[in-house]
């Protein structure tokens, strides 16, 4: 079952998600962390499929703000060379995934190297650190044959300082084989993780703990386990305590300490170290009611109240924390 308003028609998913995402579009970084750093990633802005000492093959993304020391004319030459007898799907504009196949699977063509291009623009000026963290992996192989694979995490980098506005470029290459060869190419890769220590401090509020859904009402959620079944909690719960820096686990009704923590405002998503070395992730989701989605032990499910008036638990400042309420069917 799952409810609409009585008033417009549209479900607690489509009434309250746009106004949360508009909120998260207002931050200068969708992520911060428990030294006071924003996270920013720059979004993808091309690939490269590279043959051994050359040639490139571009994707009609790349231009010469992303290899800019490469002329205009020889990136449109080369882009003309990723559809000579091949076809292929461009993720850039979505979750970076690209796949390149041979018209006539019986012919090949080389690849020594892979490579995501990110450009973004500096959000606020300040000190600008590539974190260490997942990366990309690409698979290849002929018609027919063996395929094989090849994964990269990104490496910590240097710091660099960035005025606002300033163009951050991020080039990241995945090495296949020096005489590698293929008539089918996958390639995935997460986006680049910065640490941004900001020059000038912003507004109090913009991060402060109330934008974070650090607590949440006893009744009101469950716990989704990996086999989908649903644990109800009853007790008022802190789960992630900033404060203290400890990590509740309503589950299993354990508490533990935490070395340090991130969190996320895109996916409302904490991603917490503990003192034992092992991470967490504990993701909110806000706006789904029954039935729950089954998503591993840590991820919390808001189970509404009953017709005729339900309300969502939201973390926005814009929404308040359970502020939004309206009269809602259930169908």
């Amino acid at each position: 079952m799952f409810y609409v308003c009585r008033n417009c028609q549209k479900s607690a998913g489509e009434v309250l998600a746009p106004a949360y995402d508009d909120y998260v579009e207002t931050l200068p970084a969708q992520g911060y962390d428990s030294s006071g750093g924003l996270l920013w990633s720059p979004p993808y802005a091309g690939v490269n499929v590279r043959g051994y000492n050359g040639p490139n093959r571009y994707c009609s993304h790349i231009s010469t703000e992303t290899c800019p020391s490469v002329s205009e004319a020889y990136i449109e030459r080369d882009k003309a060379k990723l559809n000579d007898g091949s076809t292929y799907s461009c993720g850039c504009y979505g979750n970076g995934h690209f796949q390149i196949s041979r018209v006539d699977l019986t012919t090949s063509v080389d690849c020594s190297d892979f490579y995501y291009y990110f450009l973004g623009t500096a959000p606020v000026s300040g000190n600008y650190t590539l974190l260490s963290g997942p990366g990309g992996r690409v698979s290849w192989g002929l018609h027919g044959g063996v395929y094989s694979e090849s994964s990269k995490d990104f490496s910590e980098g240097n710091t660099v300082f960035y005025a606002r506005s300033g163009k951050i470029l991020c080039s990241f290459s995945i090495h296949l084989d020096r005489y590698a060869k293929f008539s089918v190419l996958s390639a995935d890769c997460n986006l680049p993780v910065y640490k941004v220590v900001p020059s000038a401090a912003l507004s109090g509020d913009t991060y402060n703990i109330n934008t974070r859904p650090t607590s949440i009402t006893g009744g009101n959620y469950g716990i989704v386990g990996d086999n989908g079944q649903i644990t109800k909690v009853e007790d008022n719960s802190t789960i992630i305590n900033e404060t203290n820096n400890t990590f509740y686990n309503p589950a299993t009704g354990t508490t533990v300490p935490i070395v340090n923590w991130s969190y996320d405002y895109s996916d409302r998503s904490y991603k917490v170290t503990l003192e034992s070395g092992d991470t967490a992730t504990i993701t909110y989701v806000s706006f789904i009611v029954f039935p729950f989605r089954p998503s591993g032990l840590s991820h919390i499910s808001q189970a509404l109240p009953c017709p005729p008036y339900i309300y969502c638990y939201t973390t926005s400042p814009i929404l308040g924390s359970c502020k939004a309420v309206a009269n809602w069917l259930q169908i």
